[in-house]
């Protein structure tokens, strides 16, 4: 397995998770926590520092300013909520937020958690999983 496939498999975990959180494409959230959840994935350690170390990055990277890398994350967490998307979430993975609305670090080390041990499940089965995976992205 080449390093394209896992990265392939892990945007599509990221997309598959935000869209079963209610958060569609349209939003600015939705490109600043698929970026946030790489980045985090790629070095654990920035999930500790996110507003210093994770926002300026990311707002370097967008040529935005990191409180409103914030903003937009936040405003899509209440358009997740205002749809019922934290309650399918929570309902569809068996898992419970503190908070009717969980802040963005929370989401993110959630979101972040579950796609290492999609990955690592992956990497465990990958003859079985990725054949899987391929053929579903055929149809």
């Amino acid at each position: 397995m080449n390093y394209e496939e896992i990265e392939v498999f892990i945007e599509e975990r990221i997309s598959m998770y935000l869209m079963l959180l209610k958060i569609t494409p349209n939003l600015k959230g939705y490109k600043y926590f698929k970026e946030c959840i790489k980045q985090i994935y790629l070095d654990s350690t920035k999930k500790f520092n996110i507003q210093e170390k994770l926002y300026n990055k990311i707002a370097e990277k967008y040529q935005e300013k990191a409180y409103n890398i914030d903003r937009s994350l936040r405003h899509a967490i209440v358009v997740s909520a205002s749809k019922d998307g934290i309650a399918d979430f929570e309902k569809y993975m068996h898992f419970e937020f503190y908070n009717e609305k969980p802040s963005p670090r929370e989401l993110l080390c959630v979101l972040v958690e579950k796609v290492i041990v999609d990955s690592k499940k992956m990497l465990a089965n990958k003859s079985q999983v990725l054949s899987r995976w391929r053929e579903a992205l055929i149809v």
